[in-house]
């Protein structure tokens, strides 16, 4: 059975000639075939480990906001994620670090996770992707070095630098009500 969004009909609209949907029958067929049938099951084994819907974990990961910044020593680029609190976070964390640990070892595989402790925090690492948990900030990153930096800046009570720059001020507060997404370049720096 289709789930409900993909049963509306099909209503075609052009963006520059090109259709923004497409016919029913492509999308069921798309929706039935066995790689998308995997890819369901997949993300219900994942559903279910996380005990939440991929929809749920989507809206509690991201509630505050998705950063992507450089950290201007290192140079190394950092995504920094804003869920809903600490708590849900720290949850979330626990829970996808013993899913792919559990999924690694039923395959006869080593762990992927990697953990380290610094300065009481627990880091991890999957592959060559570094991510540590700050209260409600979830921060990835390549080089755990740029990590440390914001990990230093969180204890040490820092504030941050951009929140203090002028033109950073002015243009947040110039951003568009309900916009989807915003860039604050600082072109000087780069």
């Amino acid at each position: 059975k289709l789930h409900p969004r993909f049963q509306t009909p099909y209503r075609p609209t052009l963006i520059a000639g090109v259709p923004t949907r497409m016919p029913d029958d492509t999308v069921r067929a798309i929706y039935e075939s066995p790689d998308v049938a995997k890819m369901r099951l997949g993300v219900g084994f994942v559903e279910l480990g996380l005990g939440m819907t991929w929809q749920s974990l989507v809206d509690n990961l991201t509630t505050g906001g998705v950063y992507l910044a450089v950290d201007h020593e290192t140079r190394q680029p950092l995504v920094m994620v804003r869920a809903k609190d600490a708590e849900s976070l720290e949850r979330l964390r626990d829970r996808v670090i013993k899913l792919a640990s559990d999924d690694a070892r039923n395959k006869g595989q080593p762990d992927p996770i990697q953990s380290a402790e610094y300065r009481g925090l627990r880091g991890s690492k999957i592959d060559r992707q570094s991510f540590v948990t700050l209260g409600p900030w979830l921060v990835v990153s390549e080089k755990s070095d740029a990590l440390k930096r914001v990990a230093d800046a969180w204890l040490d009570g820092q504030p941050a630098p951009l929140a203090k720059v002028p033109q950073f001020q002015t243009a947040r507060a110039a951003r568009p009500a309900g916009a989807f997404a915003w860039a604050f370049v600082r072109l000087d720096k780069l």
